[in-house]
């Protein structure tokens, strides 16, 4: 994990993509870190790396092979791309300027993940993790691996790939 961990501090200068953690360009001595898409993460769709996720337009995260939230600092659902609308079966209208803790996935709102959520946006620094959780649908569960990434003044944003387990 490169960014945010209890008790850590970053250690990269330069670009880490948000999705696999790879290091995009820098080096691993200072605390600067933006959070862009590597090569072989968005080379598949045809896209060139990019310096931030924040930047991806509409038609480039609707492209993508996983799901896209973005959240703003109070949780609100400010971005929803359509993989991630296909896996949980909610419309963009039915997520988006909702809470994401508490109207629209509220089996979040535990310690695992919005306790995460909530520690990025009080330390105020560029951060990732990546962890496992179970989403709680009206289907059944579904297992999902997740890449949160903050970047103070632009948000969160939270990446879901299926399991497939």
């Amino acid at each position: 994990m490169i960014g945010h961990a209890e008790g850590a501090e970053s250690t990269v200068d330069g670009a880490v993509c948000a999705w696999c953690g790879a290091l995009i360009r820098g080096t691993a001595t200072g605390r600067e870190i933006s959070h862009g898409m590597c090569a072989r993460c968005m080379g598949d769709e045809g896209f060139l790396p990019l310096e931030s996720v924040h930047d991806l337009g509409s038609d480039e995260v609707d492209a993508l092979p996983f799901g896209l939230l973005r959240l703003d600092d109070h949780g609100t659902v400010q971005q929803y791309n359509y993989p991630e609308s296909v896996r949980s079966g909610l419309a963009a209208s039915e997520v988006l300027g909702r809470n994401f803790f508490q109207d629209v996935a509220p089996c979040t709102g535990v310690r695992e993940f919005r306790g995460r959520f909530e520690r990025m946006v009080a330390d105020g620094v560029p951060a990732r993790e990546d962890f496992d959780f179970i989403f709680r649908f009206k289907t059944g569960d579904l297992i999902v691996h997740l890449a949160m990434v903050h970047s103070p003044g632009d948000g969160t944003v939270i990446l879901v790939e299926d399991r497939g387990e």
